[in-house]
């Protein structure tokens, strides 16, 4: 079966890019996808950052659970006509497992699956696959993942990790390097940053 995927990088709710939310949601309802791919970092997860934790101004002023609240908009919006959901975790969202390791207290509280309400979603119909941070979800021959390597050549150095036809996003820039084994020349790998919606 043909898939036809939206795929959203980096989209950083509450400091996404409202235009950039609007093409993307023009994009996806036109489109009619069987499936959106989120590659991670959707939320910012400011609150638990070192950052935040750095300045009592900055703590007081974020909340996880407005983040959540813009988070579940934000998502609602995408999810209209498309209730088939891939949830890979970005490097922002891991920061829930580091704070959780300082403050086990807030467990069931900041968790991604959580705050977006996986398991309402899916009594309500949703298929939603959520991966931890930086595994890969397959569809064919293309992988997609948030993104490992942040090198001026990243595109280049993921491809030739990775040996995959690979999407992913991180970087928040867009590049392409392609790969070919020098043994196998029909070998061929492509690697894609596809930027950010923030």
């Amino acid at each position: 079966m043909t898939r036809k995927l939206i795929v959203l990088p980096d989209v950083h709710c509450p400091y996404h890019s409202e235009s950039a939310i609007a093409v993307a949601l023009q994009l996806t309802y036109w489109y009619k996808p069987n499936r959106i791919i989120i590659l991670g970092d959707f939320l910012d997860y400011f609150s638990l950052s070192r950052f935040a934790a750095e300045s009592v101004a900055a703590r007081a002023a974020a909340s996880m659970m407005d983040e959540f609240d813009v988070g579940n908009r934000v998502l609602d919006q995408f999810t209209k006509h498309c209730k088939d959901i891939v949830f890979l975790e970005g490097n922002h969202e891991n920061r829930h497992n580091d704070y959780l390791d300082k403050h086990p207290e807030v467990k069931g509280m900041v968790e991604p699956e959580v705050g977006l309400r996986f398991k309402e979603r899916r009594k309500a119909g949703y298929t939603i696959k959520h991966y931890e941070y930086n595994q890969c979800h397959r569809e064919g021959n293309l992988y997609f993942t948030h993104g490992l390597y942040t090198t001026q050549n990243h595109a280049a150095k993921h491809v030739q990790s990775f040996q995959r036809n690979l999407v992913y996003g991180h970087i928040h820039d867009v590049q392409m390097a392609t790969h070919v084994s020098p043994v196998d020349v029909s070998r061929k790998h492509m690697a894609l940053c596809l930027g950010c919606l923030c």
